[in-house]
């Protein structure tokens, strides 16, 4: 199985796809072709694009097998306490945030029966890819799965749907 991780800005809310691998690509490039678009950054769509993209998005996750999860992690909040309740300093306090988040997503994984294969994360998650690749395995920069992933973070973060459940860590 393949996952996408993406996060709104500051790693306020966390999405996450869960899919195979042709499925993945399949629902990207279908998402692509009906927006008439190369790349999807939800955040640089008008608001009807974005609505648009969000409809047809569900529609096809739904139909398709895809699995999405999205979590609520507001790091900056919890990074803020952990430098100032543990004095931790800030680099290792995001790491911290960022292994909780990791272990939290593998123990929803395994309840689900999910075993991935590869995982996708956007560029803001480069600088922790070491954190991640110990706990969820194979990690990568970039990929189909991430781009998804954006959608889900966004969703979450501006249109607070009713149709996909926030964790909350």
């Amino acid at each position: 199985m393949l996952v996408g991780i993406d996060s709104s800005e500051n790693f306020e809310y966390i999405g996450v796809v869960v899919g195979e691998p042709p499925v993945v690509k399949e629902v990207l490039a279908e998402l692509r072709r009906r927006l008439g678009v190369r790349e999807i950054h939800t955040s640089r769509f008008s608001r009807g694009r974005r609505e648009k993209l969000l409809k047809e998005f569900l529609a096809l996750a739904d139909s398709r097998g895809l699995t999405i999860l999205c979590y609520a992690l507001r790091a900056r909040e919890k990074v803020r306490t952990l430098c100032v309740v543990r004095r931790m300093p800030r680099k290792l306090a995001w790491r911290e945030v960022i292994v909780v988040f990791a272990r939290v997503l593998k123990s929803d994984l395994r309840r689900r029966g999910i075993r991935p294969s590869r995982t996708e994360v956007d560029r803001e998650f480069a600088p922790y890819i070491n954190v991640l690749e110990r706990i969820l395995g194979c990690v990568v920069v970039g990929g189909p799965a991430a781009e998804l992933a954006d959608i889900v973070a966004y969703l979450n973060r501006r249109s607070r749907s009713e149709r996909v459940r926030v964790r909350h860590i």
